[in-house]
């Protein structure tokens, strides 16, 4: 297990550096990276855990997309959120699990902008919304007017590109 979160840490690490310095290659490694943990993880044992790399995974893809454009990059994001929201118990880490939410809103949001394709942007208002379920104003105000904000966002995109 400690073997596993190092290889997450070090994932962490190197998609940092990767998107600091503009580096697929950084981005790419730090997949690997993740990809060793969640071979250690599995979502009965270690789910937080295996929820915390899948997330990464997302991230990362998402970052590697700005490079490649054509690269599958988003689809896989958003399989990898969707895998992590099977490992987030929204009963017991409700704030996770809507983090989790939010960063599939974003990855919808992202691959409905490129495509010129509503359903993706619907997909994404489900998941600000969703997200927003457990969102507390009062207690991270910068949060919840973060997701508000991106929920604004993809509406008026949706709304420009259905006009």
């Amino acid at each position: 297990m400690d073997w596993a979160h190092a290889q997450r840490h070090i994932g962490d690490a190197q998609q940092a550096i990767g998107e600091m310095m503009g580096d697929p290659g950084m981005l790419k490694k730090s997949l690997k990276s993740y990809n060793s943990a969640l071979r250690e993880y599995s979502v009965s044992c270690n789910g937080p855990c295996y929820s915390a790399a899948q997330v990464s995974v997302g991230h990362a893809l998402i970052s590697l997309s700005y490079f490649e454009i054509n690269g599958g990059h988003l689809e896989a994001a958003i399989d990898a959120f969707q895998e992590a929201l099977k490992a987030s118990d929204r009963r017991i880490r409700p704030s996770e699990w809507a983090d989790v939410q939010a960063s599939l809103g974003r990855a919808y949001y992202e691959i409905g902008m490129r495509n010129g394709d509503p359903e993706y942007l619907e997909g994404a208002v489900a998941s600000f919304r969703l997200a927003l379920m457990e969102k507390d104003r009062q207690l991270d105000p910068r949060d919840w007017a973060t997701t508000q904000s991106d929920l604004g966002v993809v509406l008026s995109s949706l709304g420009n590109l259905v006009d």
